[in-house]
């Protein structure tokens, strides 16, 4: 099965695909200083890591990502893809920067693109609200960032001393008769007022009646009072990380494909470090000594000063006694992200050598 995982600024949403079915989902706090071990402790209370044979992930939260590097490596034993730029997507990007490009937004265009064809508007209700379009020609052209529905309100109690938090519900009646329901009715009818006005402009300037689709946590709340949405998919940033999965798969080696303790003579060592996986390995006979520190080198660095020529000679030339000298890509054989732990990691370079974007 495929875990896909949509990192958000403000929630982090988990969706379990059997093939191309979405059998479940759980939707989680985001909490941008979490650790690998914490992801782990997390997701393993209420999914058997044992049922997930790849890991797809989005994150507009950059310093999560190694966190989820090391999560795959050392608790799901699964190979791990970070939508990222060159990763392929099956759809052409027209971005003056495609890095800046959030994965969400494009997780989104490239499956509104699949499941209702082109041209398509994609009104995103997160964080921030994001209006995301698909070209006639199938082409992701750009879109529009605009502040979310929650920060917006935050800031709004933030900043007027009588106003009160009130809970996102749909009130009553436009006309509000508390302050309570004045501020529900702004919240729902002004934020379905700024789409339409968006949309419309976005369909003027492609000159095409293009069809509107919603997600987000907020999608269900505002969407039914914007004349300009025509269909609600809550699940759609999953379903663009399903589909960004299928597309890369055939560019996996075929080692990618195999258990690590088939790639690993003994498996992996929980304990290693980054740097031991950088740049050493075992030897090429059949060592079956975990990878991790050359003891013979940390004997010599505990037995001379910490600095000196005769000290960096040491660190730079250990002992013929050990066979920890070159590089573990040799060993291993498959390609290593970002000088991480992670075995699975970002995906490789086609064939000519060119990069998999689309």
């Amino acid at each position: 099965m495929l875990l896909a995982v949509d990192v958000g600024n403000t929630q982090t949403v988990f969706g379990l695909f059997d093939g191309s079915e979405l059998v479940e989902n759980w939707r989680v706090a985001t909490e941008e200083h979490r650790t690998g071990d914490e992801l782990g402790a997390l997701i393993t209370r209420f999914l058997d890591l044992a049922r997930v044979d790849g890991i797809c992930l989005s994150s507009t939260v950059p310093q999560l990502v190694r966190e989820y590097e090391g999560f795959a490596a050392r608790y799901a034993d699964a190979p791990l893809l970070v939508l990222e730029p060159g990763v392929r997507t099956g759809i052409a990007i027209r971005y003056d920067n495609p890095r800046e490009l959030g994965p969400d937004r494009l997780a989104n265009a490239v499956a509104a693109k699949e499941r209702y064809g082109a041209p398509c508007i994609v009104v995103d209700f997160g964080t921030s609200t994001n209006f995301d379009i698909v070209s006639a020609e199938g082409e992701y052209v750009g879109g529009v960032l605009a502040p979310g529905v929650e920060i917006s309100m935050e800031a709004l109690f933030a900043r007027a001393a009588r106003l009160i938090k009130v809970d996102f519900v749909e009130p009553p009646a436009v006309i509000g008769k508390s302050t309570a329901t004045a501020l529900q009715s702004g919240l729902v009818y002004g934020f379905a007022g700024q789409v339409d006005g968006i949309v419309d402009r976005i369909r003027g300037e492609l000159e095409v009646d293009a069809p509107a689709v919603a997600t987000g946590g907020l999608a269900e709340l505002i969407a039914p009072h914007a004349r300009t949405i025509e269909r609600v998919d809550p699940w759609l940033t999953l379903e663009g990380l399903r589909l960004v999965w299928e597309r890369n798969r055939d560019a996996w080696p075929a080692a990618r494909r195999q258990p690590l303790d088939q790639l690993v003579p003994g498996g992996r060592a929980p304990s290693i470090t980054r740097h031991a996986w950088r740049r050493w390995r075992p030897s090429q006979t059949t060592d079956s000594r975990p990878i991790g520190r050359n003891p013979v080198r940390a004997a010599s660095r505990r037995a001379t000063p910490s600095s000196g020529s005769t000290a960096r000679r040491l660190r730079r030339k250990p002992s013929a006694r050990t066979a920890w000298s070159t590089p573990i890509r040799a060993a291993v054989a498959i390609p290593f992200r970002r000088n991480t732990g992670a075995v699975y990691a970002s995906w490789p370079k086609s064939s000519s050598g060119s990069s998999l974007r689309s």
